[in-house]
């Protein structure tokens, strides 16, 4: 998944024919809300067409501040977008292109085109061109998807990797080889207990290194180590890896390989 750590300047979208302009700014979704939304007390997907009071006191409840979350016109994969606007003419008229743009973006990040989670999408402003024959579809959504993209890389993008937390269960005298083999594959210890004998570890590795973890297990247990999965978890890919996972996804998706930079 890509996503952000820092808020972005606000970026400027131009149409392709330069007559119409969108003004966004991309921040961090509050800690707060999005493990809310991870767990079902809020919904992360959907369009806000009415004022939904008990929604944005929900939001407020878990971290945001309660005008803003009045703004919030559309959620998708856990990313929210807000209309900071004032009084812009024929905004109405192109606002359904602005959501799918939106839901464009959170499928298709600006790193290696996957999907995009705990964001902010700001919409801050807009210029739009009076005659409807300049701002449609073909205008308006390169411009929106490009600002948005924008944002994310000039607020550092970043990659998040899945991570499985698991319970592997060994007897207690061979754990040492157990703990060993989750180290080597860049995974944690997060808790021991001991029961009739056995160990029950459960520990947390990233997806990418889980490959044959199963054999290796049986190997260095002669069987007697099983493992079951409990959860898949996001986190923050290590900066020394992020490179070439993004150059990897890249190329395996056929993209030009170069980690993309934001435009000055």
């Amino acid at each position: 998944r890509e996503t952000l750590f820092q808020p972005s300047p606000e970026v400027e979208g131009k149409s392709p024919n330069k007559h119409n302009k969108f003004y966004f700014i991309v921040e961090p979704l509050e800690d707060g809300v999005y493990k809310a939304m991870l767990e079902g007390e809020i919904s992360g997907e959907g369009e806000i067409k009415s004022k939904k009071v008990e929604l944005f006191k929900k939001m407020a409840e878990y971290g945001m501040d309660y005008d803003e979350a009045k703004k919030i016109i559309n959620m998708h994969n856990k990313c929210v977008l807000m209309d900071l606007t004032k009084g812009i003419q024929y905004l109405n008229e192109v606002m359904e292109m602005v959501k799918d743009s939106f839901v464009e973006v959170t499928e298709d990040g600006p790193l290696s085109r996957e999907p995009c989670i705990k964001m902010k999408v700001k919409l801050m402003d807009a210029e739009l061109h009076e005659d409807p024959v300049h701002r449609g579809p073909g205008q308006v959504m390169p411009a929106i998807r490009y600002a948005i993209r924008q944002a994310m890389l000039k607020a550092n993008a970043t990659v998040l990797e899945p991570k499985q937390v698991i319970r592997i269960d060994v007897p207690t005298e061979i754990m040492g080889d157990v703990i060993r083999e989750v180290g080597n594959r860049r995974g944690q210890v997060i808790d021991m207990k001991e029961e009739r004998g056995a160990t029950i570890i459960t520990a947390k590795l990233p997806v990418a290194d889980m490959f044959g973890f199963d054999a290796s297990l049986k190997s260095a247990t002669s069987g007697r180590g099983f493992y079951s999965l409990i959860e898949t978890v996001f986190e923050r890919l290590p900066n020394e890896l992020f490179e070439n996972v993004v150059r990897g996804v890249r190329k395996r998706k056929g993209l030009p390989e170069d980690v993309p930079k934001p435009e000055m």
